[in-house]
């Protein structure tokens, strides 16, 4: 076919593209033929987790779209976890009222890597007692004081009818008040209960 009448073909066929495409009755069989009679061929340039797409439309003309993008691998996750000696000694230590840093440093002391031979973190602690349902020391003592009848500041607050935020002035002036309190990592937790000879105690 001539050039002339070739590049007419292709200028008729560019101004009608969209509708032939998306009509009813064009199967992709159809539309496949459609982009044989635009595109000599396409170019695809990989560019680390991008490929960059060339079109060569036929007459010479060259098309470039956008970049696509590749997924990129997930990296593999190696489990962390602990031998049952190991784990056996955690509960001993949860039980004793360590918190999770201080119970990982006392698992490194005593020669205990995890299984991918680093020493235990706070965090990898934290996980491994989340995997094996294993409470936290803090919440031990907690749980433990709450079955001897202590309650929580917010609860304490709402059983003497204050706000929360002005608890710490009626604490001060309760004369029937005991307060346990739980130190943490990070802050001491406090609990409460009502009792005729009250102190303060701290929970090792």
């Amino acid at each position: 076919m001539p050039e002339t009448k070739l590049d007419a073909r292709i200028l008729e066929l560019n101004q009608d593209f969209g509708k032939v495409w998306t009509a009813a009755r064009t199967i992709n069989e159809d539309r496949k033929r459609l982009l044989g009679l635009l595109v000599e061929d396409i170019t695809l340039t990989r560019n680390g987790y991008q490929v960059d797409v060339g079109l060569r439309l036929r007459g010479g003309r060259i098309h470039k779209l956008n970049p696509v993008e590749l997924p990129r691998p997930r990296a593999q996750i190696i489990r962390r976890d602990v031998s049952e000696e190991a784990l056996s000694e955690l509960e001993l230590l949860l039980e004793q009222g360590y918190a999770d840093e201080r119970a990982a440093n006392e698992l490194n002391r005593r020669g205990h890597p995890d299984s991918r031979e680093d020493p235990f973190t706070r965090r990898s602690i934290c996980t491994i007692r989340q995997r094996h349902n294993m409470t936290s020391a803090l919440r031990r003592k907690r749980d433990q004081l709450r079955a001897q009848g202590c309650v929580s500041g917010p609860e304490l607050a709402e059983e003497l009818g204050v706000p929360y935020s002005h608890l710490y002035k009626h604490v001060s002036d309760h004369p029937d008040l005991e307060i346990y309190e739980i130190p943490n990592a990070k802050r001491t937790f406090k609990m409460y209960k009502l009792n005729p000879n009250p102190q303060t105690t701290q929970v090792s």
